[in-house]
């Protein structure tokens, strides 16, 4: 952990006002078209930094106390030297994890990452559980099965607390989440569910008729996290998912460009992905959503100002963690 880091990490707890952590999106080329995703930017390779433009980034990042990324997408993988830019931030001293779905990575990319220093691990997507509903999300009923058989595979490789699962709860996928949280139990693999953004896609937002299905399904959620360590979220934001998938505010102040920040493919840096309109050396933080921005959830933003701002959350997170 770098010096700026730390004193990043005080002032970030005592006053709100410095990004601890950056999402950056090193592709929007992507091998699937998920039922699930939002990802319609622009997928040109030539509109991504290249790795002089990546070092020069890391750089930035780190004189500004920015201690942890996460490599987004699109699919990271799809670029050829991943590999390349987690250890630009490793010598960089800044902590990596990467956000993927598995299917391109090759065994010699494992066993690189195993012996970077700085590289926290894998999120993986993994949200069906049956061919109904693999078929319904990837048009592939059996591309489920290799998402399973690659995290299998990985798991055996990397530390389990190197991986984290990540599952978009929708009205796809909704019955299904009692098998996944079971699998990543266990296998004693770590889990964050994540509430559905459905936007305009009536198909993905909940009726009515399914609140009753969300309640017992996130009950379940919270009491397993109060009595067991394999569920990545906050207390807090289960209740708050609960809440907003039935189309309830969630009424979180935003800490968008003051706790953390989005990097785009092109290197543009704004307070969150909405607000791309920002130079590279300017984070001109915004302190709340503008009166024209949609309530959300991402849990890689929520997550972070819920640890920094309720108590609860806050000794929770140490309380589960201590251990890793």
């Amino acid at each position: 952990m770098n010096l700026k880091y730390l004193l990043n990490l005080i002032s970030a707890l005592l006053l709100k006002n410095k990004p601890v952590f950056a999402h950056y999106a090193v592709t929007h080329r992507c091998n699937l078209k998920c039922a699930i995703c939002n990802n319609g930017c622009i997928c040109n390779p030539e509109n991504e930094l290249n790795l002089e433009e990546i070092n020069s980034l890391a750089r930035f990042l780190k004189k500004r106390g920015i201690g942890l990324v996460s490599f987004g997408g699109g699919e990271p993988f799809m670029r050829s030297d991943i590999i390349d830019i987690v250890k630009i931030f490793a010598k960089n001293k800044i902590k990596t994890q990467i956000l993927t779905n598995t299917l391109n990575i090759s065994d010699n990319q494992i066993n690189q990452m195993l012996k970077i220093k700085y590289f926290n691990g894998l999120s993986i997507s993994l949200h069906t559980f049956s061919e109904k509903t693999s078929l319904e999300f990837y048009n592939d009923k059996n591309l489920f099965k290799k998402i399973l058989e690659n995290i299998n595979n990985l798991s055996i490789f990397l530390k389990k607390n190197k991986i984290l699962l990540n599952t978009v709860i929708s009205p796809l996928n909704i019955d299904e989440i009692y098998d996944i949280a079971a699998f990543a139990k266990t296998n004693n693999l770590k889990i964050s569910f994540l509430p559905i953004e459905a936007n305009n896609n009536i198909a993905l937002k909940f009726k009515e008729s399914d609140f009753k299905k969300i309640d017992t399904l996130y009950d379940f959620l919270i009491a397993e996290n109060k009595k067991y360590n394999y569920i990545f979220n906050s207390s807090q934001f289960l209740e708050m998912s609960k809440r907003y998938q039935k189309g309830i505010q969630s009424q979180q102040h935003c800490h968008a460009g003051k706790l953390y920040i989005s990097i785009n493919p092109d290197g543009n840096i704004a307070p969150c992905h909405k607000y791309h309109t920002h130079v590279r050396n300017k984070f001109n933080p915004i302190s709340n959503k503008d009166k024209n921005c949609a309530d959300c959830m991402r849990p890689c933003w929520i997550e972070i100002s819920n640890f920094f701002t309720n108590k609860k959350s806050f000794f929770e997170r140490i309380k589960k963690f201590i251990p890793n």
